[in-house]
């Protein structure tokens, strides 16, 4: 698995990015904020599970 991570400073526009690049078959669950914020999938085919309910993306 590849991770890198992108801005979250003021040359970036206090934008931050985690791109993360893995093998077939890998497991993630995601880490717990304080607030919500937004995420997104690109050029992927995953399953994702959200309280409980599992959907196929593919895109």
């Amino acid at each position: 698995m590849k991770i890198r991570f992108i801005g979250g400073d003021a040359e970036h526009g206090e934008v931050f990015a985690v791109r993360t690049k893995t093998e077939t078959g890998m497991l993630f669950q995601s880490d717990k904020h304080a607030h919500p914020h937004p995420s997104a999938l690109v050029s992927v085919k995953a399953r994702v599970s959200i309280d409980g309910v599992s959907r196929e993306i593919v895109r």
